[in-house]
């Protein structure tokens, strides 16, 4: 058993339960349609960002370096999620 609580001065969250937004299959398809007509890096952009699930302000932070082509992976970091 702990001595102390190690959460003691942890904050609990407002909401029981956050809303998060859902995007419908067909609100994704008109934005990949007007993102495809913008160039084809918005439509990756968004792309990206459906099939992650993480924030777009997230994903403008990537780097080159969090991207392995040979593993097929993309690593997503902590202090920008």
């Amino acid at each position: 058993m702990l001595e102390r609580n190690p959460l003691r001065k942890l904050a609990l969250p407002r909401e029981a339960s956050p809303a998060r937004p859902v995007c419908r299959p067909a609100q994704y398809e008109a934005i990949r349609r007007v993102a495809a007509a913008v160039g084809s890096w918005a439509e990756l952009f968004a792309v990206l960002v459906h099939e992650t699930g993480h924030r777009a302000g997230s994903m403008r932070q990537l780097r080159w370096s969090d991207v392995d082509l040979e593993a097929a992976t993309v690593r997503s970091r902590a202090e920008f999620d």
